[in-house]
């Protein structure tokens, strides 16, 4: 009697980030992994086909509309690590200089954010920039500090600075710029401890939602922008009709939400959450 080997359980994909949707991981890197780490031999439980040979010269081809170009810091790699420093870039990449030929969309969003919450200019994030940037709405919205709505901002603020700082490990209380830009990338991903993306989303709509009926018109979302992200008047108007996907006139809570997940997850420039602070 003879019998079948096991069948690989290994997993065959990975959720893309940017799309959600499954992408195919090769086998035997999934193998080499487990048998590095494990020691069990699994790859000795799977088919393998053999490795095609490359001639000298021969080069794999890079897909049309990837940079290969340097690495930037903040990358999220196909395994899932995030480049953080110059000693975790592959041999050979260096963290790239800001010129017109290489630029990262999320990372040029961020550092405009960084420019809007440093309250005093100071290039540094600290806690006062984060309590100073939750007052604006309680000003701009007229909520007294008992209000609900001014409460769960307020909160929401502290725990988002705590989280920042959790994810940059620092051991003082403020982040540089490019701090700010490492921690920030991974705060939006990671929703273990706080939904960043669709926590802020939910907390900032509640407040320009005086009514309740999960629709803000174009002029209070352009009052948002001017009053508290200090976004000029004619770039306002601009990113309201962008936002306004369906053409209904308002910006529905859904829309509101889909807007900030591109905002600070989306790579692309296009997106019209991308122009949620005005033009990067």
């Amino acid at each position: 009697m003879t019998f079948a080997p096991p069948r690989c359980a290994a997993p065959t994909a990975r959720l893309d980030a940017d799309s959600g949707r499954p992408r195919p991981i090769s086998q035997s890197a999934v193998h080499f992994f487990i048998d590095h780490f494990t020691g069990c031999g699994s790859s000795n439980r799977c088919r393998r086909r053999p490795a095609r040979k490359r001639g000298p010269r021969e080069r794999s081809p890079v897909p049309e509309g990837v940079n290969a170009g340097p690495i930037p810091l903040g990358t999220m790699t196909r395994h899932g690590t995030m480049i953080l420093s110059n000693a975790q870039l592959p041999s050979g990449a260096t963290e790239p200089k800001a010129t017109a030929t290489h630029t990262d969309v999320i990372s040029n969003k961020l550092d405009h954010t960084f420019t809007s919450m440093d309250a005093n200019q100071n290039g540094y994030l600290e806690r006062a920039d984060y309590e100073s940037h939750a007052n604006r709405y309680l000003q701009a919205y007229k909520l007294d500090r008992n209000d609900r709505r001014a409460r769960a901002i307020i909160a929401f603020y502290q725990l988002y600075w705590l989280e920042l700082l959790r994810h940059a490990g620092v051991d003082g209380d403020r982040l540089t710029k490019d701090q700010f830009i490492a921690a920030q990338r991974l705060a939006g991903i990671d929703t273990s401890r706080l939904n960043m993306v669709e926590g802020s989303s939910h907390a900032v709509f509640d407040c320009i939602d005086d009514d309740g009926d999960n629709e803000i018109s174009k002029a209070e979302f352009e009052r948002l922008l001017r009053d508290v992200w200090k976004v000029t008047a004619p770039e306002a108007r601009e990113t309201s009709a962008r936002l306004d996907t369906d053409g209904d006139g308002a910006i529905s809570r859904q829309e509101f939400i889909r807007s900030q997940r591109e905002y600070f997850l989306s790579s692309d420039a296009d997106a019209p959450g991308s122009l949620f602070f005005g033009p990067i």
